[in-house]
């Protein structure tokens, strides 16, 4: 469970903290307020935006992730239930534990470690009086629990600390943005939700290839692709397909003409995979599918008087003997 939740701190907290201490400092030498405090902004946007699926994902989806990632070997039934309520303890707090690793940094850029040092000290003894009381009914799950709740107070005192000396001031359209991410992550969730309880996890240990694919399938079917700065048109496709074991995405080439025709072409085609009798045969199919696209690219840039057209594709195949 730690591992699982360590893996979005250290990706987006981590990270963020990192990028954010030297911009800051760097306003505050300059006594650009302005500044400091569109850093402080674009950064917990991007907590919220990044965090907030995290949080979801940790909540509905933990048994599939743990089932997939740990029940092998001497790592029992019993196990994996013990450690998805752990770890759905940690999605409590998964966005406190983010936003901290950004909201600090807008106390050490003016100098100021004392405060968020002595809110630590603080949410620490509350942390553990919550392990106290809720340890004897909660057990294990109790520990996890505390750890999160603990974390969204820490958030939320440094973020009013700096609400209030007026280090920060929230720019406009978070109200929209909020909302947003909310809708966004409660599909999300209803996805998620219906991928946990459809599907059991835990009797899949023995189709291990299986399970992973249909882990993969859920991660992919759980995305979306952006448009991104420079276009005006998404070039990317994607399909899943459990029944023929294949899960892929293809993005068109930037830079170049018509990459969501090349891109298109490649999933059009490999749609058509079927059932394949072998791994061998699998592998057979979707070359044959792949190098049926280029041709298919191919000829369309020439009718279309193009140089360069095509398409990046990544693939996941699966066959269970």
């Amino acid at each position: 469970a730690d591992r699982l939740m360590e893996l979005p701190t250290a990706l987006l907290g981590v990270a963020l903290g990192v990028v954010l201490m030297p911009q800051l400092a760097s306003a505050r030498a300059k006594q650009d307020d302005e500044r400091y405090s569109a850093m402080l902004d674009w950064g917990l946007r991007l907590v919220v935006v990044l965090s907030v699926p995290c949080m979801v994902a940790l909540l509905v989806f933990a048994k599939p992730l743990v089932a997939v990632l740990y029940h092998y070997g001497a790592f029992a039934d019993r196990d994996v239930q013990q450690t998805t309520l752990a770890l759905a303890g940690y999605g409590v707090g998964i966005v406190g534990i983010v936003a901290i690793k950004v909201l600090a940094p807008g106390y050490f850029a003016k100098h100021d470690m004392r405060t968020p040092m002595l809110i630590a000290v603080a949410v620490l003894v509350f942390t553990q009086m919550m392990n106290l009381v809720l340890v004897p009914y909660l057990q294990h799950a109790a520990l996890t629990l505390s750890i999160g709740v603990g974390a969204v107070i820490n958030a939320t005192w440094l973020l009013v600390g700096l609400l209030r000396r007026g280090s920060y001031r929230p720019l406009p359209g978070w109200g929209r943005f909020a909302l947003q991410v909310v809708a966004a992550s409660a599909l999300l969730a209803v996805l998620l939700a219906w991928g946990a309880q459809h599907f059991d996890w835990v009797e899949m240990k023995a189709q291990r290839l299986q399970r992973i694919g249909l882990l993969a399938a859920m991660l992919i079917a759980a995305a979306r692709s952006d448009v991104g700065c420079v276009r005006s048109q998404n070039e990317d496709n994607f399909a899943l397909l459990p029944d023929s074991g294949l899960w892929v995405v293809a993005d068109g080439m930037g830079g170049h003409a018509a990459g969501d025709v090349a891109s298109g072409l490649i999933v059009e085609e490999l749609a058509s995979l079927g059932i394949a009798v072998s791994a061998a045969d699998q592998r057979a199919r979707f070359l044959e599918r792949l190098d049926r696209a280029n041709q298919r690219i191919l000829a369309y840039a020439a009718a279309n008087g193009l140089t360069t057209v095509g398409a990046t594709v990544v693939a996941l195949m699966v066959h269970e003997a």
